[in-house]
């Protein structure tokens, strides 16, 4: 059983994983989602915050597809704590992002 941040749904090791406080946790500091219906594009941008966690964003196709980073481009900053991770968005079939975060 996965302990959550009290009042939220998120579990402590995203709040860890994301920097934040368990005690003071703030909804608005997690990873923002971004439609850019322009280009066709859904971009997810969050911070790198732990070295010993690995963060990578992925995309599921359909409702019964595979989750995969596979054309997901995940541009880094300068200082490589920034990223943004964006992908096509698919009107026929749908498309589901996920910021998989795994402790190294």
């Amino acid at each position: 059983m996965l302990t959550h941040v009290a009042g939220t749904n998120y579990t402590l090791f995203q709040a860890y994983a994301m920097g934040l406080s368990a005690d003071h946790f703030s909804v608005s500091a997690t990873p923002r989602v971004d439609v850019e219906v322009e280009n066709d594009l859904v971009t997810l941008r969050y911070y790198k915050s732990r070295g010993d966690v690995t963060y990578v964003v992925e995309r599921r196709l359909a409702e019964n597809g595979q989750w995969s980073s596979e054309g997901v481009t995940q541009n880094h900053s300068a200082n490589g704590r920034k990223i943004t991770a964006a992908c096509p968005v698919s009107v026929v079939e749908g498309s589901l992002l996920r910021l998989r975060m795994k402790l190294e």
